[in-house]
């Protein structure tokens, strides 16, 4: 059975990097999630890149004057999180299509179950 929700591939998602990602979240620095996790602040920083090229979408903009064009639902989330405003945008921006991909042989691990449904959830309008 292959299903499609958004364009990634989830049997290739080491859902520790989502853990990396809550710390830096939490703390507010790579530095800070570091000390937390008890590894070095490159560590880090490597798991978040390779939690950007998984998911294809940088995760987080410190200290920037730049503006990021999400989903409203994503925009609300992250600014429930963080110190950060949002606003509509002047144009209309065309549908985006993602999909996610898993194999067959992922689909009773009770993990890969959970964050799918998770991911399922989230994209649903």
């Amino acid at each position: 059975m292959m299903v499609r929700i958004t364009g990634v591939n989830l049997s290739a998602i080491d859902l520790n990097l989502f853990l990396v990602l809550h710390a830096v979240l939490e703390s507010g620095r790579a530095t800070g999630a570091a000390r937390e996790l008890h590894v070095t602040q490159s560590a880090v920083s490597n798991a978040l890149a390779r939690l950007r090229d998984v998911l294809g979408d940088p995760l987080v903009a410190a200290r920037s004057d730049l503006i990021a064009g999400v989903p409203r639902r994503v925009a609300k989330a992250f600014c429930d999180m963080l110190p950060l405003r949002m606003v509509e945008m002047p144009f209309p921006l065309p549908r985006m299509t993602k999909c996610l991909i898993w194999h067959t042989r992922m689909d009773a691990d009770p993990g890969a179950r959970y964050f799918r449904s998770l991911v399922i959830e989230a994209l649903r309008e």
